[in-house]
């Protein structure tokens, strides 16, 4: 949600921005493993053309 936050406040619109939960379906952590669980804490994203109209890169794409 961080990501998805970070992304609107860089100019996405919020109705484009799709969040996926994968949890449990994909873990490979050994069960009850706290420290295995943190490890796996991932977020992939992937980005599609739109039809913006705007050429100014977003705030998020300027920050190192």
């Amino acid at each position: 949600m961080a990501v998805r936050a970070a992304l609107i406040v860089g100019g996405a619109a919020p109705d484009s921005i799709r969040v996926v939960a994968h949890g449990e379906k994909l873990s490979t952590a050994v069960k009850d493993d706290l420290e295995a669980y943190a490890w796996e804490r991932r977020v992939s994203l992937s980005v599609r053309a739109g039809t913006s109209s705007s050429t100014q890169p977003s705030q998020v794409a300027q920050t190192k």
